[in-house]
């Protein structure tokens, strides 16, 4: 009886076991030859995490979040020194990450746009293969995706239970980057559009929500204050980030402002000055950027709607340049013709995500989708551009996309029955 259960288990679910088998081999694959740190958030995530082995804390700062190095940090505290032992367990989870879609793209529509969803986030490569970079995007995807997943459920059932893993896997997933600090704002928000018929639930689970957000943070900036005096609720990069996407150089793209006259902050420092130089250096530089935004808005409102157009195009013409330099030095990869094959993989993706997020609106669950993406899309769209940045619309695009996928086979089998019926007449 179990064994014919088996079977008929794995009959119906054969299509997305082998992409969850196909997402893990090729995530290895990848991650065999990038035994290189190329870029330089790559060896301060890892010298961070050696730190934290070594000296049992977390090195004295707030330039980075933390959720990234102590997950590197568990990994070689059980696997050893190793950044394929990063990739493994980053595989894992970005196969899980596969698995998510499905389920969220199921749970929303149905369990055939669930796997199309599934099959469609592949063909994107940039959400498979940065499982084999030691960036954080991979941990900050599937956390993003569960927290999604979690809040789809409760949505469906108003089960408090849902809301507190929301709460708990979204406020983890702000710790690894912390443009999810909105969250907490963003998911009250979109379910009390949804369920503010049911109001007395949805303000019970919005509390659980919230209590156990801010609870899951709280070490971290209570963490910041007592060592620096001041509320840092994850990192200092937001007034850096804003700098470097609004000076007189600024381009809509990464521009190095390490040499600027603000980086020289010795001045601003002294021996009551609680507060390290990173945090010093954010403040300065976010009076910078908010003091050249309104004295240039003209100039504020062309880059932004550049970056705008930038953060569609570019990921329109395939340009991942993190992404395209580990493959160029990847023997198993570099002889793949990735530029074509990224680029017109893309312009199919691209064009039938947009379609399908014109139709999203007729189901309710599926705003949560159409607001992350907003809300990311803007975010951006006011610092700079980077193709790090696009990942997090992407699963959501990649649903959007299998439900186009969806609507042209439905189209085309109803096409063929009806050129069926006219020729049998």
């Amino acid at each position: 009886m179990k064994a014919a259960c088996l079977r008929e288990y794995l009959k119906e679910n054969k299509l997305i076991i082998a992409v969850l088998l196909v997402s893990f081999i090729l995530r290895v694959l990848f991650s065999i030859d990038n035994v290189k740190a190329l870029f330089i958030d790559i060896t301060a995530y890892e010298g961070t995490a050696t730190t934290i082995l070594k000296t049992g804390i977390f090195s004295v700062g707030t330039y980075h979040a933390p959720g990234y190095p102590f997950f590197i940090a568990a990994v070689y505290s059980v696997f050893g020194y190793s950044y394929f032992n990063v990739y493994i367990a980053q595989s894992i989870l970005g196969t899980l990450s596969t698995l998510l879609i499905y389920l969220i793209a199921a749970n929303v529509f149905d369990k055939r746009i669930g796997k199309i969803s599934a099959l469609v986030s592949l063909l994107y490569w940039p959400l498979t293969l940065y499982s084999g970079i030691l960036l954080s995007e991979t941990l900050f995807l599937f956390l993003l995706l569960a927290g999604v997943y979690t809040f789809i459920k409760g949505i469906s059932s108003h089960k408090t239970l849902y809301f507190l893993l929301c709460g708990g896997l979204l406020a983890l997933s702000a710790l690894v980057r912390s443009i999810n600090l909105m969250a907490l704002i963003i998911i009250p928000a979109v379910y009390l559009f949804i369920g503010y018929r049911n109001y007395k639930a949805v303000l019970k689970n919005i509390a659980a929500f919230a209590l156990v957000f801010c609870i899951t943070m709280s070490p971290w900036p209570i963490r910041n204050y007592a060592m620096f005096g001041k509320f840092i609720p994850v990192d200092s990069l937001g007034g850096l980030n804003l700098y470097i996407g609004n000076n007189g150089r600024s381009n809509g793209y990464f521009v190095n402002v390490s040499k600027d006259p603000l980086f020289n902050i010795d001045k601003y420092i002294n021996n009551e000055n609680r507060l390290e130089k990173a945090a010093i250096r954010d403040e300065i530089l976010k009076k910078a950027a908010v003091s050249y935004i309104v004295t240039h808005p003209e100039r504020f409102v062309k880059l932004t709607l550049k970056r705008a157009a930038l953060f569609v195009i570019d990921d329109f013409r395939g340009v991942d340049w993190i992404l395209v330099t580990y493959m160029a030095q990847n023997r198993l990869f570099q002889h793949i013709p990735w530029q074509p094959l990224i680029y017109y993989s893309n312009i199919a993706f691209f064009i039938l995500a947009v379609f399908g997020l014109l139709n999203f609106m007729r189901n309710k669950k599926a705003i949560v989708f159409i607001v992350l993406i907003l809300y990311y899309f803007a975010t951006t769209s006011v610092f700079y551009i980077s193709s790090r940045y696009r990942l997090p619309i992407m699963p959501f695009m990649a649903i959007a996309a299998a439900f186009s996928f969806d609507k042209i086979l439905v189209w085309g089998q109803r096409f063929r029955s009806r050129v069926q019926n006219t020729t049998s007449r």
